[in-house]
């Protein structure tokens, strides 16, 4: 009877594993918009395209940068942090009433997210096999 505890085990490390890949926009905001809810920042990061990974790195490095102040000599004020400039606002998203695709590719995506009463257009991008959250469009501005 040694089947049931190695199907236990099988099914625990399953339950256990990372998230799958998100194979619809929809399933990606949401593994996005809960993991924020939570504080969840390492699926958060996860959850979000290369692209805007780069975005907020030059964005990162240019606020460390000037908060050095004219000392030449002076470390930055700021540090040069990414996730953490990105995520530690301490603000909690409420959680999402409604995402609906509106317009798509095989590439790219674009969500009404509804929260809060509120619409807002979402981008999301296909990057291998998973749809990844797209903010680079608006940390370049």
């Amino acid at each position: 009877m040694r089947v049931v505890p190695l199907l236990a085990w099988g099914l625990l490390a399953l339950a256990c594993t990372n998230h799958p890949p998100a194979d619809t926009p929809e399933a990606a905001w949401k593994r996005f918009s809960d993991a924020l809810r939570v504080g969840d920042t390492k699926t958060a990061w996860a959850s979000l395209s290369t692209q805007t990974k780069q975005a907020m790195a030059e964005r990162s490095k240019a606020v460390s940068e000037a908060s050095r102040g004219a000392d030449p000599d002076a470390g930055p004020v700021i540090r040069d942090d990414p996730q953490a400039m990105l995520f530690q606002s301490g603000v909690r998203p409420k959680e999402a009433e409604k995402a609906k695709v509106v317009s798509s590719t095989s590439t790219t995506a674009m969500l009404d997210v509804t929260s809060g009463g509120v619409t807002q257009q979402v981008r999301l991008v296909k990057e291998g096999d998973s749809w990844q959250v797209d903010l680079s469009e608006t940390l370049r501005k």
